[in-house]
C-alpha cells in the first residue's frame, strides 16, 4: 500500500505538466492477457475528461499483447491525444501507465514516448523492489518461526535421550534402585531417537521441496496391501483396540513412488491419531467413480480445525493446535500434500471443529509416461507467470 501512494504521488506531479490526466494499471492475480484492472493511481485536470481508461483503447492495438508502447489518436467529443506504455521487467508485463491530452493542439510526439517508456521501466523496478522487500520480511519471519520451532522440537527428544543416558550410566554404576528397568530405559531412549529421525526427515524433505531436488520412483503395487501393512506395523495397538478402523476391500493396483506413498498414509493416520481424541478413526482405500482414480480417506471424531486454519492447515509451520503439548513441525501435511501434486493427483479436507475432520487423498492409478523415467521433483509452489507477478496491495 505504501508503494502504490509513493505512484500516486508521482502521477499528481506529471500532471499538468506531461499530461491533462495520468492513469497506472496493473495485473490482478488471474489475468492473463487483455487490459489490467487494477488501478491504483489516477490524477486528472480537466472536468471534461472522460474515466481514463486502458479497455476503452483499440484492443487490437495492445500494448499487453505486442510489449510495444502506442500512441493512438481518439476521436471522440472530446478529441485527445493518447499513449500508452506497458510497464514490463524480466520479460513480463506488470500493467501499464496511459497518458491523455485534451485537444488537437497537444499531440504526444516520439520524444514523449521515450519519456514514457524511461518512466515506466523505473516505476517497474520499484514494483520489482517493493514485492522484494515484501518478500525479505516475510522470509525473515518465517526462518525466525522455522528456528523457534524446529530447535524446540530438536531440543525434547535430545533433552530425554540425554536424561536416558545419565540413567543408564547411573545404573550401570549400581547406583539406581531395582525399580529402573535398564530394558525400558533403552526402549524410551529408541522411541526419542526415531522421533528425532523423523524430524530431521522432515527437514530434508522441505529443503528439497524447496529447491526441487526430490526424485519420485515408481513401481505397481497394491494400495490396499500397503495401507493395510503401515496400520498393523505401526498402529496395531490402536487396531486392536477399535481405535483404527480399516476393512480391507478390492485390490487398488497402480503406479506410484511407495515410500512416498507410504509417507502419505503415514503422515495422515499419525495427523488423525494426534488429533483423534482417542476416538475412532475411520480409513478407507477405494477407486473413484472414474475407476482410474485411487482415493484415500482417513475420518476423525476428535478436535476439528478451526475455520480460521482450515486454507492453512496445508501450509508450512501450520498446526491446528498451538499449545506447549503439540508435538510436530508443521510440515506433516504440507509434504504430504507435495507428494500428491507431485503424482498428479490432490489432498482436500472437510472439518467442523469439535467434532471431527475428513483427509481425502486422490492419486491417478498410471503415471504420465515420463514417469516412468524419475525426474527432479515438481514441487508445487506457486510460481505466477512474469505478467502476473503479485502486486503491491497484495498480502
Amino acid at each position: 500500500m505504501d508503494g502504490e501512494k509513493s505512484i500516486g504521488k508521482l502521477v499528481h506531479l506529471l500532471v499538468p505538466v506531461v499530461a491533462d490526466g495520468v492513469a497506472v494499471d496493473l495485473f490482478k492475480e488471474g489475468e492473463e492477457q487483455g487490459n489490467p484492472s487494477h488501478r491504483i493511481a489516477f490524477s486528472s485536470t480537466h472536468p471534461l475528461l472522460p474515466p481514463l481508461s486502458s479497455h476503452a483503447l483499440p484492443p487490437e492495438n495492445s500494448a499487453f499483447n505486442s510489449g510495444f508502447p502506442e500512441l493512438i489518436e481518439l476521436n471522440t467529443p472530446f478529441t485527445y491525444s493518447s499513449m500508452r506504455v506497458p510497464i514490463r521487467i524480466r520479460g513480463g508485463t506488470l500493467g501499464a501507465i496511459l497518458f491523455a491530452r485534451m485537444g488537437t493542439h497537444w499531440k504526444f510526439t516520439a520524444q514523449d514516448l521515450q519519456f514514457a517508456l524511461e518512466l515506466a521501466d523505473r516505476i517497474a523496478l520499484f514494483i520489482c523492489h517493493e514485492n522484494l522487500s515484501r518478500e525479505n520480511v516475510e522470509g525473515i519471519h518465517l526462518r525466525d518461526q522455522f528456528l523457534t520451532i524446529a530447535s524446540h522440537e530438536i531440543k525434547t527428544p535430545l533433552t530425554s535421550i540425554h536424561l536416558i543416558h545419565q540413567l543408564l550410566l547411573q545404573n550401570a554404576k549400581g547406583h539406581l534402585p531395582q525399580t529402573f528397568s535398564a530394558i525400558e530405559l533403552i526402549q524410551k531412549c529408541e522411541a526419542q531417537t526415531r522421533r528425532l529421525i523423523r524430524i530431521l526427515n522432515e527437514l530434508l524433505d522441505l529443503s528439497r521441496i524447496q529447491n526441487s531436488r526430490m526424485t519420485l520412483s515408481f513401481q505397481r503395487f497394491d494400495l490396499q496391501e500397503l495401507t493395510q501393512y503401515l496400520i498393523s506395523s505401526t498402529f496395531s495397538h490402536l487396531h486392536s483396540q477399535g481405535l483404527l478402523i480399516f476393512k480391507m476391500g478390492s485390490p487398488v493396483i497402480g503406479t506410484w513412488d511407495k515410500t512416498r506413498m507410504e509417507q502419505v498414509i503415514l503422515n495422515l493416520l499419525s495427523n488423525a491419531v494426534k488429533y483423534g481424541s482417542q476416538k475412532p478413526i475411520e480409513v478407507t482405500v477405494d477407486l473413484t467413480e472414474e475407476t482410474q482414480v485411487a482415493r484415500i480417506r482417513v475420518q476423525d471424531s476428535g478436535v476439528g480445525i478451526p475455520p480460521e486454519k482450515l486454507t492453512l492447515v496445508f501450509e508450512c509451520f501450520e498446526r491446528v493446535l498451538t499449545h506447549e503439548k503439540t508435538e510436530g513441525l508443521g510440515l506433516g501435511l504440507f509434504i504430504t500434500r507435495e507428494i500428491v501434486h507431485a503424482h498428479g493427483g490432490t489432498i482436500s479436507v472437510e472439518s467442523e471443529f469439535g467434532k471431527g475432520s475428513v483427509f481425502t487423498v486422490k492419486v491417478p492409478i498410471n503415471q504420465p509416461t515420463q514417469a516412468e523415467h524419475p525426474d527432479e521433483w515438481p514441487a508445487s509452489r506457486p510460481t505466477l507467470p512474469p505478467h502476473r507477478r503479485p502486486q503491491l496491495n497484495e498480502p
